[in-house]
């Protein structure tokens, strides 16, 4: 291999280098945004299933308040006509 060679082959390989390492940079930096993206997909997510799930903790409490106060009204009203 001539000197010419070696120095052509040489520049060549770090030319290859360089740009390897500006898309290994890149790909990081576009894998930290799509890992900022994800996190925050998740966190609406888990947001809505804590909304979703404090809804119907309320509907069911109010459900049992509602029938609660059909049973007393009626016990109420049934203890009337008996007296």
């Amino acid at each position: 291999m001539t000197e010419g060679d070696r120095k052509a082959y040489y520049e060549s390989a770090d030319y290859t280098m360089k740009q390897n390492r500006q898309k290994i940079a890149h790909l990081q930096q576009e894998n930290k945004e799509l890992y900022k993206q994800k996190a925050d997909k998740l966190k609406v997510c888990y947001t809505n299933y804590c909304v979703i799930t404090l809804m119907m903790i309320s509907l069911h409490f109010f459900t049992f308040v509602f029938y609660a106060s059909v049973f007393i009204i009626l016990y109420v009203k049934t203890v009337q006509l008996l007296l």
